[in-house]
C-alpha cells in the first residue's frame, strides 16, 4: 500500500509543501436509526436515539 503523504515527504524528513498536507482522515460507516423519540421527548431526555438513552442509576446502598 502506498502512503498518501509520501509525495509531500522530501528525502531528509521534511515535508516540501505543509498546506497540502490532510490534518486528519475519518472512515465512518454508515448507520441505521432504528428507533426514535418524538422530537419533545427526545430533547427532555438529552437524544432524539432510543438506542443512547442511558439514564443514570445510583446504586444502592442499604
Amino acid at each position: 500500500m502506498i502512503n498518501p503523504l509520501q509525495e509531500f515527504i522530501v528525502i531528509n524528513g521534511t515535508r516540501n509543501d505543509t498546506d497540502e498536507v490532510p490534518l486528519a482522515m475519518a472512515y465512518v460507516r454508515r448507520q441505521k436509526v432504528l428507533d426514535t423519540y418524538p422530537t419533545a421527548e427526545g430533547y427532555s431526555v438529552g437524544t432524539i436515539f432510543r438506542e443512547l438513552h442511558k439514564p443514570f442509576m445510583e446504586e444502592c446502598k442499604i
